[in-house]
């Protein structure tokens, strides 16, 4: 699926996560990003609580440090305990919003 999906009531296109004509999204595929710790796993194993470290994406977007994420289990690739590296998709992390 394309990144960018065509607007029905202009036709122009615009981004699937943003909204916005030119953006700076992650296309499909996942990304490595690097955590603090592991605080909690979901009951039946469906999501983690994560806290992120201080990092910037390729994309450019800015992961500052101190916020605890929960994040499915199906969005996650592999989790390196030792190295504190995840694999998590794209789809997923072009959604987070840090203010």
């Amino acid at each position: 699926m394309s990144k960018f999906l065509r607007s029905l009531t202009d036709g122009s296109l615009r981004c699937r996560y943003c909204g916005d004509k030119e953006c700076n999204c992650m296309e499909d595929g996942i990304t490595t990003v690097n955590f603090t710790a592991i605080w909690k796993y979901g009951e039946k194993g469906t999501s983690i609580l994560v806290q992120l470290a201080k990092q910037k994406l390729p994309n450019g977007k800015k992961i500052p440090s101190g916020h605890k994420i929960w994040i499915p289990m199906n969005k996650v690739t592999g989790i390196d305990e030792l190295l504190k590296k995840m694999g998590v998709d794209n789809d997923f992390l072009n959604r987070l919003r840090f203010d």
